[in-house]
């Protein structure tokens, strides 16, 4: 039992009809709020609405580089 898990139990939850279903739920939700890949980096404005930074892997720097210019854009 890794770090504490017990891998059997994971594995048979997982395997469950009714998992796959909350997991595509939540993809479903995360998709209507304009996430298209993972990560998805969003910041959000004064008046509480998202906008996307980056999606997908990026090296560190990018990252810090994209995070960077969206907020000199704010």
């Amino acid at each position: 039992a890794a770090a504490g898990l017990d891998g059997d139990a994971l594995v048979e939850r997982w395997s469950a009809p009714e998992a796959f279903a909350d997991t595509m739920a939540m993809f479903d939700a995360e998709r209507r709020r304009g996430v298209t890949s993972y990560p998805t980096v969003f910041l959000e404005d004064e008046v509480g609405s998202l906008h996307e930074v980056f999606g997908g892997c990026l090296p560190p720097d990018a990252a810090i580089a994209a995070v960077s210019a969206a907020l000199a854009r704010t």
